[in-house]
């Protein structure tokens, strides 16, 4: 992971919060799969009864990056599924 998603697991309760405080949480290709990846994780663990999702900083999640989803349209295929 490279941080823009944190991990922390405690008595079964797993929380992952959104590191992009800079931003609000907005999210991007990158950390959307960072977070898909997490929950994977979580939901294949069995050690894990609960998973709590929050936001660092003061907003849980703005949303879509604003300039990431401009950059979108003149984005090739291959980056938006690579990312």
């Amino acid at each position: 992971m490279t941080g823009s998603v944190l991990i922390a697991q405690q008595d079964g309760v797993r929380t992952l919060t959104l590191n992009r405080p800079e931003a609000l949480n907005a999210l991007t290709v990158e950390s959307t799969r960072e977070l898909a990846e997490a929950l994977e994780a979580a939901g294949g663990d069995p050690a894990v009864r609960a998973v709590i999702v929050t936001g660092g900083g003061s907003a849980f999640s703005a949303g879509g990056d604003l300039g990431f989803l401009q950059q979108i349209p003149a984005m090739p295929p291959a980056r938006i599924k690579r990312s």
